[in-house]
């Protein structure tokens, strides 16, 4: 089964198409993902860069044939292949004829490798770290201490009055679910873009699921969105100052300033930035009921304007205002941001 739709039944709701799969960072289409040995042996290559088209193969079971992209994935043992199931013709699964439940395996199948290509939406760069220590190893060391030295700037050191904001990520008890980043789409009202602009490399999400495997088959998932830096690099070279640090630690995107130059998206070392390709404050820009659900307290944004990851200001503007009301300052852990209140672990 599906992580996005189980078993096919929330296949109609476009946002589980939207939001990629964390093993393999595809959205949408249909694909088998392939052991690398299993892959070698019919010839099935994985490309560089991952988002060239890919060899289609044509996989036959119960008298049923469907032709599929390919993936191939560390991890996988020999002669073991996954489909999800809601890809998978009816004619190719098997019930329990007591409870009705598909059998989650399918034993007897062929797979040949056909003279087609496929192009499939991944949205992944890369799925290893090519030793650049992206995901560092523990290091318990410096005993909660920076165990690396400070570093000389230019810019002045900025001063926190009352609040700075931050949030913090257990990437051990991480499990890729990708429950934080539908999350951001439904509460910052994220267009759904469909698969050919994932195609095109034009994805909204504030957030992506990024996972990195290593030699040994092991996995590790890494949760990027934007880090809101002390020093911003997208800061210093935004013409008009539509991108700014607040006084409370933000990364502040003034939406009615930026006049789409992107230089903040080519800046930004974690490539979180996302920009408007289309205007999405029009009349029939979203799908109904879509329209009529949208978050009251944050704007659509319109064509031409970047976007990102706000720590969901307008849950932190709420808790002050709430605040005020009572005369104290916000305590610690009033203000949950979407993401971290749908993670389930």
């Amino acid at each position: 089964p599906s992580i996005r739709t189980y078993d096919g039944r929330s296949k109609v709701l476009p946002l589980t198409l939207e939001v990629p799969d964390p093993l393999t960072t595809i959205s949408y289409g249909n694909w088998v993902s392939l052991s690398e040995e299993d892959a070698s042996e019919i010839g099935v290559l994985q490309p560089e860069p991952l988002y060239k088209d890919r060899t289609q193969v044509s996989i036959e079971a119960a008298g049923s044939a469907m032709a599929l992209g390919t993936m191939v994935q560390k991890g996988l043992p020999k002669d073991v292949m996954t489909v999800h199931r809601d890809q998978l013709n009816v004619d190719m699964l098997s019930f329990d004829k007591r409870s009705g439940q598909c059998f989650a395996t399918v034993d007897d199948f062929t797979i040949v490798k056909t003279n087609l290509t496929e192009a499939l939406a991944i949205q992944a760069g890369a799925l290893e770290q090519g030793h650049r220590n992206i995901i560092p190893k523990e290091n318990g060391e410096h005993h909660g201490e920076h165990h690396i030295e400070g570093e000389v700037t230019l810019y002045p050191e900025v001063k926190y009055p009352d609040y700075r904001w931050s949030m913090a990520i257990d990437l051990e008890s991480c499990i890729g679910c990708a429950a934080c980043v539908a999350a951001c789409y439904v509460e910052n009202n994220i267009p759904v873009v469909g698969k050919d602009e994932h195609l095109k490399g034009r994805e909204m999400s504030w957030i992506r699921i990024q996972p990195y495997y290593h030699d040994d088959g092991s996995m590790d998932t890494l949760v990027m969105l934007c880090q809101h830096c002390g020093q911003a690099p997208c800061e210093h070279v935004c013409p008009v100052y539509a991108t700014y640090h607040s006084h409370e630690g933000l990364n502040v995107m003034v939406y009615n300033r930026c006049v789409g130059t992107r230089y903040c998206h080519n800046n930004c070392p974690y490539k979180v930035r996302r920009f408007n390709w289309f205007d999405w404050t029009d009349e029939g820009a979203w799908q109904e009921p879509i329209s009529r659900m949208l978050n009251p307290e944050v704007w659509t944004r319109p064509k031409g304007v970047m976007e990102k990851c706000t720590f969901c200001v307008q849950r932190i503007r709420r808790a002050k205002h709430d605040a005020k009301d009572e005369e104290r300052k916000v305590r610690d852990g009033e203000v949950t941001p979407a993401c971290a209140q749908t993670c389930p672990t």
